[in-house]
């Protein structure tokens, strides 16, 4: 089945227009407060997107750019909120995954803000291609990683960007490295031969 489009953003008033995203503090009716640090980096990355990369939006670029903005960044705050995941978290996975851009989509498919897989989307009932619900999933996945790996938070974002598979498989070959240069370090102490090369290792265990 093929997925259905995003939801045409609605026009921006006059007076969101005139105001850019960066630093605004002062939301329109019924919107929370924006975390002045967030409203700044999402615009600073919107504006960085390039020209052209809002047009279609059935609006001006740059009131297209400042409300597509406004709107990450509410979304990226309101999930933290609700998920009790760190902000500054989630925003750095988008950040890094798309540069905060609604219409990101990279060459292996995945969309939106947050790069999510239309695999993911699913399995959390979610339509990829709506910026608030792609936040909403790609922080539901943050936050089920973050609990698999006892919150840890660079193993949960490399697991998000890889998935687990691969992230525990490096973990658990890393362990036995580690099991491995710990025996080597008790054979020097023990006065038992060991390659020249590797003794170096024990130096680096921790």
């Amino acid at each position: 089945p093929t997925e259905s489009k995003a939801p045409t953003l609605a026009p921006v008033p006059a007076s969101s227009t005139e105001a850019s995203v960066l630093g605004a503090t002062r939301p329109a009716p019924g919107q929370p407060s924006l975390t002045p640090w967030l409203a700044d980096v999402v615009t600073q990355h919107a504006t960085a997107t390039g020209r052209g990369a809002w047009k279609g939006w059935g609006q001006s670029e740059t009131a297209a750019r400042d409300q597509a903005a406004r709107l990450v960044a509410t979304e990226l705050q309101r999930q933290s909120v609700r998920l009790g995941i760190p902000l500054e978290a989630l925003a750095a996975v988008s950040a890094a995954e798309s540069k905060f851009n609604p219409r990101a989509v990279s060459e292996t498919g995945v969309r939106g803000p947050m790069q999510v897989t239309e695999q993911t989307a699913k399995g959390y009932g979610l339509n990829r291609n709506d910026p608030r619900q792609n936040i909403e999933a790609g922080a539901e996945l943050l936050g089920e990683m973050l609990q698999k790996y006892d919150q840890n938070l660079p193993k949960a974002v490399a697991a998000y960007n890889a998935g687990p598979r691969p992230v525990s498989e490096a973990i658990r070959r890393a362990k036995e490295r580690r099991t491995v240069w710990l025996e080597e370090l008790d054979a020097i102490q023990a006065g038992v031969g060991v390659p020249k090369h590797r003794r170096a290792m024990p130096y680096v265990i921790e």
